[in-house]
């Protein structure tokens, strides 16, 4: 049986060899009143600047340049799993890339509001991706017009490393 809810924390164990470490990292966001990126051109991704290291290891949380995000101290196969809570511009398609070394990798989703300024819900990826050790991992944003908002209310966004 599902309940209602959010899932924040999940515990996860790895069984591995001498040598090897687990290597995982969370920033989050979690405020109601929301923190605002203003998409000044259309189609341009703007960065997520308002997070907050949740928990890191073998990760180095990055809060320079122009989006938060997560470094890995080495390569591999990585997980990347995110939500995020978002309102906005009414009418306005939201879409959320996830980014490599400010190069864009995946479109993690894209979703367009209603006109009542409610508040949408989506995941932002899940996917298995290969990652260099030293590469930045972040999420951004972009809207359809010029001058759109997206107010983000709770986001979470997370690499783990897969061992082969």
């Amino acid at each position: 049986m599902f309940g209602k809810g959010i899932i924040s924390d999940v515990r996860y164990t790895f069984r591995h060899g001498p040598g090897l470490r687990q290597m995982h990292g969370t920033i989050e966001e979690e405020n109601p009143g929301g923190s605002t990126i203003t998409v000044t051109t259309a189609g341009t991704y703007y960065g997520w600047t308002t997070s907050e290291v949740y928990h890191v290891q073998g990760v180095t949380a990055d809060f320079t340049g122009t989006s938060d995000g997560l470094v890995p101290d080495d390569g591999g196969n990585f997980l990347m799993v995110g939500s995020v809570s978002f309102r906005g511009t009414p009418n306005s398609t939201i879409e959320c890339g996830i980014f490599v070394d400010d190069v864009q990798e995946h479109v993690a989703f894209r979703r367009k509001l209603g006109a009542g300024g409610d508040v949408g819900a989506a995941p932002i990826a899940t996917c298995l991706t290969g990652i260099d050790g030293g590469d930045k991992i972040d999420v951004r944003f972009t809207a359809n017009s010029n001058g759109d908002v997206v107010i983000i209310e709770n986001l979470h966004w997370s690499i783990i490393k897969i061992y082969e």
